[in-house]
């Protein structure tokens, strides 16, 4: 009897373990299923880019853990310590004792301008243009000559001081990254120092790539820089 129970429980096992290796049963299937969503998942991520939240309030929910900055079209969580929307425009900024990193946000596939610390309306601004080109990101230089009016600095004879920039659109908005100096000792840039607080006006066409339409909405903000110890 004792053998026969033995034989019992072994044909027993042995049948468990074949079901348990056939392709497609719960065991099995349950960890392919798993292994593929989180593949999935992580290209999905990948390809998205930024934290998406929702269109009306795009990639501002930004963690506290502070992450490099990386100039690449991308925000990550963390990337920015501070962001203010301006118009449905977001503006996110980080900066150390040399250098501002910049992201815009701004709806539509056209171009995105900022300008800092302008004196009447464009006049006096710092300004930078950037829109993504067929993948590739351009900007220009700019310097608010009126109220209503700005030209490239080179033009001028000052400098392109915009160190690094990249861009991409994504669901319907433009994101333009950009580094530049505080103090570029150009001419038609305005010096910005760390723990200063300054008007910024903003601008974007939604559309159209080009620096020489103009925009569809403009607004402004302040910024304030972190001071640097």
């Amino acid at each position: 009897m004792n053998n026969m129970w033995l034989i019992a429980i072994g044909a027993a096992a042995v049948l468990l373990a074949a079901i348990l290796l056939i392709p497609g049963t719960q065991g099995d299937g349950d960890a392919v299923d798993v292994a593929a969503s989180s593949d999935a998942r992580n290209a999905e991520t990948s390809d998205a880019g930024p934290s998406d939240t929702s269109d009306a309030n795009v990639f501002s929910a930004l963690s506290n853990d502070e992450t490099a900055v990386a100039i690449d079209g991308v925000i990550a969580a963390g990337e920015y310590a501070h962001n203010v929307d301006a118009e449905g425009f977001q503006v996110h900024w980080r900066n150390d004792a040399e250098v501002l990193w910049v992201a815009m946000v701004s709806p539509g596939t056209g171009y995105a301008a900022v300008g800092f610390d302008p004196e009447s309306r464009m006049k006096g601004a710092n300004m930078i243009l950037g829109a993504v080109v067929d993948g590739e990101a351009v900007w220009r230089d700019d310097y608010g000559i009126g109220a209503l009016s700005h030209t490239d600095d080179v033009s001028r004879g000052g400098t392109d001081d915009v160190i690094a920039a990249a861009g991409r659109e994504h669901n319907g908005y433009t994101i333009f990254e950009f580094s530049i100096p505080l103090d570029s000792g150009d001419t038609y840039d305005k010096l910005l120092e760390p723990g200063g607080t300054y008007t910024i006006i903003v601008a974007y066409n939604a559309a159209n790539d080009s620096f020489n339409v103009r925009h569809t909405q403009r607004g402004s903000g302040e910024i304030q820089l972190d001071s640097i110890p």
